[in-house]
This record gives structure tokens, sequence and C-alpha cells, in this order.
């Protein structure tokens, strides 16, 4: 193959080949017509056209054989990994295969890159690429190949080695234990911040906020109160620093921001309200607790807000994690919200800190209810561009560009302009709005692989069913080797779950999860993978499809013992928001109660009579065979008689 070190900016308009010195013939494919084996004093060279003064140095093919051949260069680069000169010639054997061998099976695992030759295994230096594939709770999995050096065109099979790194995810403000990573840890062990590329430097104790354990039987714990971000890094406990990759066996600290986020619903002019973290806390929730206008409202194990939600004037919101209710998310209020667009004020946070300098300042910030990407077609090039469906949230908004589901952290432009065809998935969000995103797309239609969900937050009943909807892309003739559901629980398991479960899958039609009789561990986010011919399935940074189940409970405000002439609310309650559109069925001791027409999910008795009293039960119109349990109602009596 006629080669170059780079990518030329000018396209060659033809490439030259030469034998023995004469030219041979030209064309616009760099590779050279036949097949070649040993032929003795037959030397190729090649140009490019408009260059014939610049030939590639000339190189006869010694022998070959099924598993090394030898190759002779009249002078270039190869000859100076070979020698100090790059002007005399060298020969030099190549195996006609590269493998990676893993020793042993278990952990510490030894990758040593072999080949098919042996005499260039000890003369040849070898090249390793490694691709961080995804992390999970207690360990990471890598994907790890080799070449020779200078000859990458012949790379090995990956090779998947999962690594010891311990990855915690801790609140903000909150205290947390690292335990002491070495295999015997003794009295002389330190502790180390780490650096990817193994730079280390020694952790001192700092007064009450940063301590260690020593004491034998801690297991020599590092402790540190009052997290920050700052905190966020990798630690390493061990005697010395003398090995290499130390941050392998270390643990990885993530430091969770918690905020109100606020999604727009598919349902009319609201918003849907989430307790969330930037990473996936170590400590699963115990529950979340909400508060509005900075009282308690109600804690459940769902960190969705239980209603959807519209402007209201002056209504804020926050949240908090418990056993963490001094940490509490900075409050947030939804100023309008129309089809298109949706304002929020943050009391302050980081969401602040994209509009100001400092977090403390509270910040209105205008986000689109919807996020597309459009493609434009020119002569030379593509122009990617992330629209939105709120043209005043433009001008002053950073963006988030996706290639193969992974993020481009370097790029936050409305626009993308490409000047080669691929075939690589794309997608764009609006920066610190991740949630809502766009759909994926290829610049290449005809070989795209591509996924998209038709709904990406569910919240269903309990006991009801629901289909979870997949439309996906592939290029043609291309059949996908499989088509799979995986599932993700809600305790963070270490591995994605392959799911055994029926699902309807036609070529003509979308793909489409059903899952009958739900029950609240099905509660979960869902992902959809497509399998490409012998390629391996690929993890995705992007989130699939997020169910919450609910059942149904009546809720009673202030109290569900009341006296008489008092106001009181019933509410019938759920984990997560159910649609707009739903009409509730209330009832009381086993029938059916007619409501006012602005009464549907919260009945209100104003003022609670003595015949208000007794068994309080709620369903959902569709599903009335789905109820809540039964709840009391008691009233006092003005003169102290309960009813």
């Amino acid at each position: 193959m006629c080669s170059t070190s780079c990518p030329l900016t000018e396209t060659p308009a033809a490439y030259i080949w030469y034998k023995n010195g004469e030219f041979l013939y030209e064309d616009w494919s760099p590779w050279y017509q036949q097949l070649v084996s040993s032929e003795e004093a037959v030397r190729y060279s090649c140009a490019i056209k408009g260059y014939e003064d610049l030939r590639a140095p000339e190189v006869s093919v010694d022998s070959v054989t099924s598993t090394c051949f030898t190759v002779t260069y009249a002078k270039g680069r190869m000859c100076s990994y070979k020698q100090t000169s790059e002007d005399g010639s060298c020969s030099i054997t190549y195996p006609t295969e590269v493998y990676v061998q893993k020793t042993p099976a278990e952990s510490p695992v030894t990758l040593t890159c072999r080949t098919s030759c042996p005499l260039t295994d000890s003369q040849a230096a070898d090249r390793w690429y490694r691709t961080q594939q995804f992390p999970v709770s207690s360990s990471f999995v890598e994907s790890f190949s080799c070449a020779v050096k200078d000859h990458d065109g012949l790379l090995s099979a990956e090779v998947c080695v999962q690594g010891q790194t311990n990855i915690i995810c801790a609140l903000k403000g909150s205290s947390v234990d690292l335990p002491c990573s070495a295999e015997h840890p003794t009295s002389m062990v330190k502790w180390y911040t780490v650096h990817q590329n193994d730079s280390s430097h020694e952790l001192s104790p700092k007064g009450n906020r940063v301590t260690y354990n020593m004491i034998e039987g801690s297991n020599y714990t590092l402790t540190i109160n009052d997290l920050r971000e700052s905190d966020a890094n990798f630690y390493c406990c061990r005697e010395n620093t003398d090995q290499p990759q130390l941050w392998r066996n270390g643990t990885k600290l993530h430091v969770a921001d918690l905020q109100v986020k606020v999604i727009p619903a598919t349902e009319g002019q609201t918003v849907t309200l989430m307790c969330s973290t930037s990473c996936p806390l170590t400590e699963t929730p115990a529950a979340y607790i909400w508060y509005k206008n900075g009282e308690f409202l109600y804690q459940d194990w769902s960190p969705w807000y239980q209603q959807l939600v519209s402007s209201e004037e002056a209504v804020r919101y926050s949240c908090a994690i418990k056993g963490y209710e001094d940490l509490r998310a900075p409050e947030v209020s939804v100023d309008s919200v129309t089809s298109t667009c949706f304002t929020v004020t943050y009391a302050k946070g980081k969401m602040c800190s994209y509009k100001q300098t400092s977090e403390d300042e509270p910040c209105s910030i205008t986000y689109p209810t919807e996020v597309h990407v459009q493609k434009t077609k020119l002569k030379s090039h593509t122009i990617l561009t992330c629209n939105t469906s709120c043209p005043m949230a433009d001008p002053h908004t950073a963006y988030r560009w996706y290639w193969n589901r992974v993020l481009n952290s370097h790029c936050e432009n409305q626009d993308i302009t490409l000047f080669r065809s691929n075939s690589e998935i794309y997608s764009c969000a609006v920066k610190g709005h991740e949630d809502l995103h766009s759909g994926e797309d290829c610049v290449d239609d005809e070989n795209c692989w591509s996924v998209n969900y038709v709904n990406r937050r569910i919240c269903a009943l309990q006991g009801s069913s629901v289909d979870i909807t997949s439309e996906y892309s592939y290029p043609k003739n291309q059949l996908p080797q499989s088509t799979s559901w995986y599932i993700k629980k809600r305790s963070n398991e270490d591995a994605d779950e392959l799911i055994d479960v029926k699902y309807y899958d036609n070529l003509k039609i979308p793909h489409i999860l059903s899952i009958n009789n739900l029950k609240k561990n099905d509660s979960a986010e869902y992902t959809f993978r497509l399998q490409q011919i012998n390629q391996q399935l690929e993890q995705s940074e992007l989130a699939g499809v997020t169910l919450v189940v609910t059942g149904l409970e009546v809720m009673f405000t202030p109290a569900a013992v009341m006296t008489e002439f008092q106001r009181v609310t019933l509410t019938c309650s759920t984990s997560c928001p159910l649609t707009d559109d739903i009409k509730f069925i209330w009832y009381l001791n086993g029938r059916p109660l007619t409501l006012p027409e602005n009464q549907n999910k919260h009945l209100v008795l104003d003022p609670v009579r003595c015949h208000h009293a007794g068994n309080y039960s709620c369903a959902v119109e569709t599903h009335n065979n789905i109820s809540s349990p039964i709840e009391t109602l008691t009233v006092n009596g003005e003169y102290g008689f309960k009813f």
C-alpha cells in the first residue's frame, strides 16, 4: 500500500507505482493491484501524481511464509528503527499474526503482545492501545490490543481486563471513609492522590476535615469530612509509590452535587421534578424528602416528585436525602411553561455558575422543551446544528455533543462542520440540561446503527402493563447479529443485566418490550442494544428509558384525625407523576363518590362534617381494578364526639 503517515489535506489525484525504478501504472487507489510473493531482486516504490520526484523509498519482499515475512527497505524511517542512519538499507522480519496473551486469568493480570513469528518477539518494540470502556460500582473494564511498532496496520484482537478500582460517590458536604487498598496494610502505609499519568502526591491530614485512622484493625481508613468538589480524585494507600499504575488499585472518589432537575413533561404545559445527584450514590438513599416553600412536604423511595408542575407564582421546591436533611438541594421555582420553552429560577448552586461568576446568587434560565439535530449537506461538507424549540434560549446556551454515545467534552458550539462522511452516531443536548436529549442520527444514512426511544420516562401503576418502545436503524443488507434489552436496577448493580422476557421485534415496526403485572422492583433503567456482526456490544454514556412503578396511596392533609368544620384534603398519591389527563375514582366505605368538576386527584372536604368520616380508597379510571389500600378518616365533633 502506498501510505502517508497522516491523511493528506490535498486529496491525491492518483498514485503511481514503480517496479525496479521503472514506471508501472497509475490509479486512484493507494493499493497495489496484485498480491506479491517473494521475488528475488524486485523492488517496488510509489509516488503521488504531481509529486513524482518525491517517491517512497524502494521496498523488496524477501520471503513470505505462513508465520513470517521479511522486507528490505532501501532507506527511510523504517531503517532508523533498526540502525542510527536512515540512509542505509535494512531488512526487517514481521509476523503475519499478532495476538494478546493474558496471564494469569485472575488478577493481577500480565498482558504480553505475542506474534506468529518468534524472531519479531525480541527484535521489535510493541505498540499498545487501550480504551477504557466503562466503570462499574466496584471495578472498571478496559480493552487492550497491540501491534508491532511501525507495522500498526496488523492489529491484534481486543482483550478485556477487569481492574479493581473502587468507585465511591458521596454527597457534597457529607463524610466518607476510604478503605486502604494495599494488600497487606501496616502502620507504614501512606495515602496518596494519584493522577492517570501515574504521578502521585502524598496526602497530609488537614485538621479535623481529612484524617487517617492508622490503628491496626481499622483497615487504615482515610476519613474526609465536609466533602468538597475539590476532594474528587484518585486515592491510593501503600508503603511506597515505586509501582506503576497505582490508580488501578486505588479508590476513585466522586463528589455528588444535589439538585432539583426540571424536565419538560410530554403532556401539556407542565414539567417534572426530580431529586438528582451528579453521580449514582454508593450508599443507596433510604428515601427522598421534598420541601415546598421551605416546609416538609413528604418522603418517598422515588426521586421523582409525585405531581406534574405548572408555573405557580412564588412556589419554591427543594429536596434532600433522608439522613442528610441539612444538605438540601438549592431551591427551584418554575416561572413559566409553554409548549416550546420553560423558565426556571435557581436560588443558587452550580446551575447559576453558568450564568454568572458566583454560585451563591439566584439566576433564571430559559430552557427548550425539545432538542433536535438539523443536518445540512453541502458539496464539500456537512453542517450539524443543535436546534431547540425555544429561540430565546439559544443565544446564551452552551451545547453538549455525543459521538457514538460518548460525550465530546471539547465542543460546546451549536454548530459542528464535518468535512468527511462517516457512520458515527451523533446526538446533542443543552449543557446543564442533559436529561433532555435529541434523537440519534448519522451523517452517512446508508451505514447508520442508531437507537431511539419513544418515551424516556415512564410512570406506571403497580399491577398494570407497560410497553417500552425503541425505534432503531441499521445499514442496508446488514441485519443485526442480536437485539437485546438490558436492565440497570436502582441499587446500582455492578453490571447491566440481560432481560430474559418476551418482546416483539418485527423489522417493519419498532422494537417493543412488554412487561405485564408490574411490580415495584421492575422500577429500573432499560436500554436497547444492537449487536453488529463480529463486534462487541457497546456500553453507552446515555440514559435509556427510566421506568418507575408506583402504587396508589390515600394521604390526608393536614391529618387523618380532624375536628368538624375544619378543612382536610385527601390526595390519591403516587411515587411519580402520572399523566395530566388521568381521571381518579374515590370510594367511601366501598361506594364511589361523585366529585365536583374541579376535583380529581385531590378531594377537598371544606368544611369536613361528621358524615365524611369513614374508610377511603382511590383508583384510576382506566385501571379501576387497581386501587389503593383503605385509609380511615376520623372526624371529632365540636363537643368531643368521635365519628
